[in-house]
């Protein structure tokens, strides 16, 4: 299974239940955002994907959150609109369902 630049630990692994533990992590999904010392920064990581899977800023607000939250560095402020350029996919489109699923880049933005 592909996944993100990021670590992720194998089911199977020897490490897996020590992490479990120290993070308390008991099911699946899962998602433990940490800081440099390994402290945990997000303990609701989960729920704030789904939620802000609902509104593309929101997506972008989440990660900035998290970096400032995790000391990953300095960071640009979250955009207020998706780049010229982005990759996006159709979904929730009520006027024309038949488009939800479609894959495609931005090509420009109104207000």
């Amino acid at each position: 299974e592909a996944h993100g630049n990021w670590l992720a630990v194998a089911c199977g692994s020897g490490g897996k239940d020590q992490l479990s533990s120290r993070y308390q992590v008991s099911g699946i999904p899962s998602l433990v955002v940490i800081n440099q010392v390994g402290q945990s920064v997000a303990p609701n990581a989960v729920q704030q994907v789904f939620q802000a899977s609902q509104n593309s800023t929101q997506i972008f607000k989440t990660l900035y959150e998290w970096r400032i939250a995790s000391g990953a560095g300095p960071v640009a402020p979250p955009p207020t609109q998706l780049p010229v350029g982005t990759k996006v996919k159709v979904r929730g489109l009520m006027s024309k369902p038949e488009l939800n699923g479609e894959e495609g880049s931005v090509r420009s933005f109104n207000r």
